[in-house]
């Protein structure tokens, strides 16, 4: 006669969560975007001239509030498409790339004025891209996207 006390268990024991982790293409390019915009504020830091009927304090406090919810916006972004999203990823692509195609053109007159601007703005678009392509294109991160919008439609 068997002892069934030291049998393994019929459930499975795995930990759900475990199978949901981001790949690492994913992590680093969620990694990144959060670098490239908290990288971008260096290149804001310009000088711009108010209008005469302004008074400063509205236009900074208006500016402010405009950064605030601007950045709020992509670090959720960012979020969702860390936690498998493909939504959030999209729409990350094309917030990003009319930037790219902007930067591109602005970037010959800007270099040669050899501004800090164009450091950065060069500097956040290469990271831009490189995490695009991760999320995109990273080991892993297409399978990562399907898995869980499976998951996310099965628990409808």
């Amino acid at each position: 006669m068997t002892d069934l006390r030291y049998a393994p268990p019929a459930a499975p024991v795995a930990d759900p969560e475990a199978s949901r982790l981001a790949p690492h293409s994913v992590r680093r390019a969620c990694q990144l975007l959060v670098a490239s915009t908290l990288l971008g504020f260096a290149g804001v830091t310009g000088p711009f001239e108010l209008p005469t009927f302004a008074r400063p304090w509205v236009v900074l406090l208006g500016a402010l509030a405009a950064v605030v919810a601007f950045t709020g916006v992509i670090f959720w972004l960012i979020l969702k498409a860390y936690r498998g999203r493909n939504w959030a990823r999209w729409t990350v692509l094309l917030l990003l790339a009319p930037s790219w195609a902007l930067g591109a053109l602005e970037f010959p007159g800007e270099i040669m004025q050899a501004s800090i601007a164009a450091v950065v703005g060069a500097t956040t678009s290469a990271l831009d891209i490189l995490a695009c392509w991760l999320l995109f294109f990273g080991a892993g991160a297409t399978r990562y996207f399907r898995q869980v919008e499976r998951t996310v439609e099965g628990s409808r």
